[in-house]
């Protein structure tokens, strides 16, 4: 992205278009100044839309224009300079991991088999994870091959309670209570003196 906003700020073809903005340049400084590019290169061209590209003050902005864009060039170079260090760094790490790697077998067989577990683990969980969505839109879409092979039928009042019942047993206890209690103050209304019984 640096090399290409290098290129793209020294064509001649483009001194009139704005530059990308959020190029995903790790650097503050360079955003900012490629932001303040483009708003200072917005009122120009809004200017020469209103005016021509002999107004002074259209000329005085391009002067200022062509000094921004200088900056961010040098600001570029800079950052171009450091990312190849720090590709070079990497490379070098990456080289000397190679080398511990290759010279210990058994680290090698050790990641060898951690890197084809990692796999089979990867493989596994989009299976699973493909089944689950496929249940769910099977769950989701399925055609319930439904249909009444027997009409419902029957009445409509309520099962339970049966009333008949209920006055039946009603009726009973309504009977055998009373001669229940008949029956017991008849037995204990009794009294023993003397060797005789006298009813009260």
């Amino acid at each position: 992205m640096t090399r290409y906003i290098r290129n793209y700020l020294t064509n001649d073809a483009n001194r009139t278009q704005l530059l990308p903005a959020n190029s995903g340049i790790e650097s503050a400084n360079i955003e900012s100044q490629i932001a303040e590019y483009n708003k200072q290169l917005l009122q120009r061209n809004s200017l020469v839309a209103n005016s021509s590209a002999e107004n002074p003050l259209v000329m005085d902005m391009d002067q200022a224009l062509a000094s921004m864009r200088g900056a961010i060039i040098r600001s570029i170079d800079n950052q171009i300079v450091t990312l190849n260090s720090q590709i070079k760094s990497l490379r070098q790490t990456e080289q000397q991991t190679t080398s511990r790697i290759a010279a210990n077998p058994t680290q090698a067989k050790y990641l060898l088999s951690v890197e084809r577990q990692q796999k089979v683990k990867e493989a596994l969980y989009l299976f699973l994870l493909q089944k689950r969505e496929e249940n769910e839109l099977s769950q989701a879409f399925t055609a319930y091959n439904t249909r009444i092979v027997t009409p419902p039928h029957g009445s409509m009042l309520p099962t339970s309670p049966v009333r008949k019942n209920i006055f039946m047993v009603a009726f009973a206890l309504g009977l055998l209570i009373p001669t229940v209690i008949i029956f017991m103050r008849e037995n204990m209304n009794t009294v023993y003196g003397e060797g005789k019984i006298w009813r009260v």
